[in-house]
């Protein structure tokens, strides 16, 4: 489970590991939870100047992290920023 007051770590190899362990978030696709597991298979790219906006691609989708109704960290499409790689156009 993760808590808001968790510090993520950004490796060179593009993984969020949790700060003090070796759990790393994980994707599964688009309208799927966020997970934190031993695997570190879902790769992780900054798409916005502030670093705080990534997306990761599962399969051939790329989705980025967001919060539903209920404060989950969810897999869902990624809002345009500018020349993002995979963004909805419908979100401008």
């Amino acid at each position: 489970m993760m808590h808001a007051s968790q510090t993520w770590i950004y490796t060179p190899q593009r993984k969020l590991l949790l700060l003090g362990t070796r759990e790393y978030l994980q994707s599964d696709g688009q309208g799927r939870p966020a997970m934190v597991g031993h695997g570190n298979m879902s790769s992780w790219e900054t798409i916005s100047d502030s670093g705080m906006h990534i997306n990761t691609e599962v399969g051939r989708s790329i989705t980025c992290q967001d919060v539903d109704r209920d404060m989950n960290v969810v897999a869902s499409g990624c809002k345009c920023l500018g020349g993002v790689r995979g963004c909805d156009l419908t979100s401008l």
